[in-house]
């Protein structure tokens, strides 16, 4: 997502005033996107840690083992989000810079 933020943002300042809206919309068209799939995902990770939280409560090995295992996940996808954020965050400061 960041990448091809960063490649549409770089075609945009290069084009030409048409070319510009058309690119422009399109970026809109992919934050859209990506938000949308973001809302998805996280009312997932809800559903995940819901479900999560009654097999837990069964109190069985099985049902502990696989709250573990939901919680493993929900732990890795929360590093890989937290990793997204970075990527975001330093593609905005190097986009502010100014261009020499």
């Amino acid at each position: 997502m960041v990448e091809r933020c960063a490649a549409r943002s770089a075609e945009v300042q290069a084009a030409g005033p048409n070319r510009r809206a058309l690119l422009l919309d399109c970026l809109l068209l992919d934050a859209s996107r990506d938000a949308r799939q973001l809302r998805e995902e996280s009312a997932l990770r809800i559903r995940l840690r819901e479900a999560a939280a009654e097999v837990g409560a069964l109190g069985t090995e099985p049902a502990r083992a696989l709250a573990a295992q939901n919680d493993a996940a929900l732990a890795q996808e929360a590093a890989h989000e937290a990793s997204v954020q970075v990527l975001t965050r330093d593609a905005r400061v190097s986009s502010r810079r100014p261009r020499r």
